[in-house]
């Protein structure tokens, strides 16, 4: 149960308001009627997040939310009569979280508000969560620098590289891997960073005063991008003859001329969620790597490999698990610069039939970086703009005019007026979920829509009549990457529908057709009395 603290001048208000937040969501309210009040209780107790009023005496909101973030960033809500667009802007400038503007219907402007409340807390916890995580990292980096030492190995591992001019004989300007001298004997954890023209090595021991990379290096891994660890052993002839498969186009590659561990690929396809391959598949698919390697020297047997797979466990159930939506965004630039180098690559290729392969393979990797593209635009909107009202049937209606549906027909059985509170964005859900019918389910001729409610919660049905989906699949689904096309569907259906708590899974029968259950908890739907 979290902790709340509401203030504000009006009493009646603070009484009501106490009741039905604590009815709707799991919250303690403690209510005073002054900022003053508040500032001295906020001395003795700790509260997860604030809800404050703007026009008040001695203090007003905005005043106290200043006072506050001297000291604090517990999650603010500005809850407020006065709508006027300046005192929004300040408000927000001044650190709050949210605002919300008072009037209306008691029961739904609180439900609204405990949903703002439950998306800021959210985000506070998780930002802890990443802070403890990159914490566990950089002490589990020094406890391995410390073991080393004891067992007389450092001098076995390389030091950081910072500088650009030694750099340069690994990697020019444009990501072209030049493994002139030392590129084919490390294998180190590393970052391709074109804006500042070098890259930036550190190895897992953690040396001099640049530790704090770790932790800069572990977000630069583009784990939206869903390609493979390239492991190679790099035998003398491999990079000069084969520099076309080195271009970083914000990939992954790890290059070691000793053979890795399989307890250490294991840990590192934990990490990334990807699958290591071998250099005769590298070649044979043709596809390009880069970007983030993982490893050690090569030819030197590793030690404690159990701090390595503890090591990797942290970055896979930590720092990635909160993987954050400007990670992404910081993506979106490689990813265009990767999209203009193919788009050149096309321009300049004849397709005859000697080269026809390669023309194609270039077009494919275009078209599916240009849609990774859209997907870092449609991720970065979702919890943008505050939870609203929507009307499912008329978004059903809607998207069901915009989705490539060919001669499928929607039939659309959701109530009138039925409403559900949830991210703007929620319209994408519809549209996405008859996209992946007409995509996977094969023969399709109907996709139908319908709600029961069931144990307090409203469940939205989408299904078809298609060959549905296999049990081991029924999760994967909502992974980012999975399926044959760009898999960021129903991935971005998940996110989108988890701002405000709704939750979504498949529960169809194989051979019956899909059939997705989006369940809305109590409180966050309405339905109109037909009686």
């Amino acid at each position: 149960m979290y902790a709340i603290l509401y203030v504000d001048d009006e009493e009646s208000l603070l009484d009501l308001g106490k009741i039905f937040i604590e009815k709707i969501g799991d919250f303690s309210v403690d209510t005073v009627i002054s900022a003053k009040i508040a500032l001295e209780v906020l001395e003795t107790k700790k509260y997860d997040a604030i809800i404050s009023d703007y026009q008040m005496p001695g203090m007003d909101g905005i005043a106290f939310l200043k006072h506050l973030r001297k000291t604090s960033d517990v999650p603010f809500i500005l809850f407020t009569g006065k709508g006027r667009e300046e005192i929004v802007i300040e408000a927000l400038n001044s650190g709050a979280n949210s605002y919300l503007q008072k009037g209306g219907e008691p029961k739904s402007q609180f439900t609204q508000l405990v949903h703002i409340l439950d998306h800021a807390i959210s985000r506070k916890k998780a930002e802890e969560a990443q802070k403890l995580a990159e914490q566990d990292l950089v002490r589990l980096n020094e406890e391995m620098r410390k073991k080393l030492e004891e067992e007389k190995v450092i001098s076995e591992f390389s030091q950081v590289l910072l500088n650009a001019g030694t750099i340069a004989e690994i990697l020019d300007y444009f990501g072209n891997v030049v493994f002139s001298r030392s590129g084919a004997n490390y294998l180190m954890l590393s970052k391709w960073d074109p804006d500042e023209n070098a890259v930036v090595i550190h190895s897992l021991i953690g040396f001099g005063p640049h530790l704090e990379q770790i932790g800069k290096l572990a977000h630069a891994a583009p784990e939206s991008l869903k390609v493979p660890i390239a492991v190679i052993n790099a035998y003398k002839n491999t990079m000069p003859t084969e520099p076309e498969l080195h271009k970083l186009d914000g990939g992954i590659h790890a290059i070691s001329r000793g053979t890795l561990p399989k307890t250490v690929c294991t840990a590192i396809e934990k990490i990334l969620g990807v699958q290591t391959i071998s250099i005769y598949e590298l070649v044979r698919e043709g596809n390009l790597y880069g970007g983030v390697t993982f490893g050690f020297r090569q030819g030197h047997e590793i030690q404690n490999q159990s701090l390595i797979i503890t090591l990797s466990n942290i970055l896979a159930n930590g720092l990635w698990r909160v993987y954050s939506t400007n990670a992404i965004v910081h993506d979106r630039e490689a990813l265009r610069t990767s999209e203009m180098k193919f788009r050149s690559m096309l321009e300049n290729m004849q397709p005859d039939t000697s080269s026809n392969t390669y023309f194609q393979e270039i077009a494919t990797a275009a078209e599916h970086i240009s849609s990774m593209i859209e997907f870092t635009k449609e991720y970065e909107r979702i919890g943008v703009n505050a939870p609203t009202w929507q009307d499912c049937r008329t978004l059903v209606d809607t998207a069901a005019k915009q989705a490539p549906l060919g001669e499928v027909m929607v039939k659309n059985d959701l109530p009138a007026d039925a409403t559900v509170f949830a991210d703007p964005l929620i319209a994408r859900v519809f549209y996405n979920l008859m996209d992946n019918a007409v995509r996977y389910g094969g023969k399709i001729t109907t996709i139908q829509f319908l709600a029961e409610e069931r144990n307090g919660n409203l469940i939205l049905v989408c299904e078809d009549n298609g060959h549905g989906i296999i049990p081991e699949e029924k999760e994967k689904i909502f992974e980012r990457g999975f399926g044959k096309n760009t898999g960021m569907g129903l991935f971005l259906t998940r996110e989108i529908l988890s701002i405000t708590g709704i939750t979504t899974h498949e529960t169809g029968e194989p051979g019956n057709g899909a059939r997705f259950e989006i369940t809305v908890p109590h409180g966050a739907y309405q339905i109109p009395d037909t009686k």
